[in-house]
């Protein structure tokens, strides 16, 4: 832009180079024209008009600067020490000091970072990243796919529309999502409950702690630590990772992962897919009923077991303590009054007899895919 074409801004004139320039104003109200080059423009104390023209410019400003970029003209930066609503075609902001400032963006995709204070920062639309720091946080993402991290202090944070990731590290942090809002992923460093509308929940970082979900179909990870991972309802996925995790789908079809590490797998009710992985895993068995027949996708004779509860099937055992050979048969029914549990290794199929040969009939408890070898020593009594 030439000076010529300055009409309306002030005729105090600060101009730049085709180079990486940094051009600081005065007291009095002035234009500071970067032209082309990463520049760096700061109003100063007057009524400022900076234009960075193209390149990836920064502007430092207060609140009476006005900052002015043309469509497609570099990646651009405001550093605001006031509240700041990004005008057209900048895309990043950063708000400076110790004040409790706002900061708002645009259409495009935005970073915005709060300072120390309690800021409030909106995303509007586009794919924004949006940074708290430090202080209790406001922070919304509006349309978009968005990354909410609230820093240290006690955050809100909600996403709006599109599918968004939060980052949560307090147990004052509050994640909100409106129904049909996309699918949402939460990253958390402490143990961790879903809201509700929340679907996804990773667990990160080194603590052995803990991650819930709610009554949607929840994905839920853990990180190398012992994580106890628990689904709710819904149809989960739930994936220990490394470390001696416990897994626990409740209701729903869910899926089990134990991962790496000696890990204890609870289908709950409902047909779940329980993958053991390496380790010495347990998969327990908490239901005599058809329809909570689980799959044990991976059993291993030689280092897993089979945990039989005994509130469940309502016979006499001690907990800790494999099951008494004589309730135990091969085969495909029980063929004597003691007869409870029978694995058909043709099949894979175990089953439960609530009377061994009586008139009771015979009921499928489990399904172990790949048909392993199993005997009452691998049947372990818990309470």
């Amino acid at each position: 832009m030439a000076t010529g074409q300055l009409t309306g801004y002030p005729t105090n004139v600060i101009q730049g180079t085709s180079g990486n320039d940094r051009l600081n104003g005065s007291r009095r109200d002035e234009t500071i024209l970067g032209l082309g080059g990463n520049d760096t423009l700061r109003g100063g104390g007057g009524n400022d008009v900076l234009i960075g023209g193209p390149g990836d410019d920064l502007y430092i400003v207060d609140g009476s600067d006005t900052v002015i970029e043309d469509p497609d003209a570099g990646n651009d930066t405001v550093i605001a020490s006031v509240s700041w609503t990004l005008g057209e075609a900048i895309e990043n902001l950063t708000l400076a000091g110790a004040t409790a400032i706002d900061g708002t963006g645009n259409a495009l995709d935005n970073t915005l970072r709060g300072n120390r204070a309690n800021n409030v920062l909106r995303g509007e639309a586009g794919d924004d990243v949006i940074l708290g720091g430090a202080g209790d946080d406001l922070l919304f993402g509006g349309d978009g796919d968005d990354v909410l991290n609230g820093g240290p202090g006690n955050d809100f944070l909600t996403g709006g529309s599109g599918n968004d990731v939060y980052i949560v590290d307090s147990i004052g942090d509050i994640t909100s999502e409106a129904a049909a809002g996309g699918r949402d992923w939460v990253q958390s460093s402490i143990s961790w409950t879903l809201s509700e509308e929340i679907e996804d929940l990773t667990l990160v970082g080194s603590a052995a702690i803990d991650g819930t979900g709610n009554a949607l179909d929840n994905s839920i990870t853990g990180n190398a630590a012992a994580n106890l991972l628990w689904g709710g309802d819904g149809d989960d996925i739930l994936t220990g990772e490394d470390g001696a995790d416990q897994l626990l789908g409740e209701a729903g079809d869910d899926t089990l992962n134990g991962g790496d590490g000696n890990d204890t797998l609870t289908g709950g009710t409902g047909q779940d897919q329980l993958i053991g992985g390496a380790g010495q895993d347990r998969f327990l068995l908490t239901s005599r009923r058809r329809q909570d027949a689980d799959t044990i996708v991976d059993f291993d004779a030689k280092d897993d077991t089979i945990g039989i509860s005994l509130l469940a099937f309502e016979l006499d055992g001690q907990a800790g303590k494999p099951l008494d050979p004589s309730l135990f048969r091969l085969g495909t029914r029980a063929a004597t009054a003691t007869d409870r549990f029978i694995y058909n290794r043709n099949t894979g199929a175990l089953l439960f007899d609530a009377d061994g040969a009586g008139g009771s009939a015979q009921v499928q408890i489990a399904q172990l895919a790949n048909q392993a070898q199993l005997s009452s020593s691998q049947l372990v009594w818990v309470a």
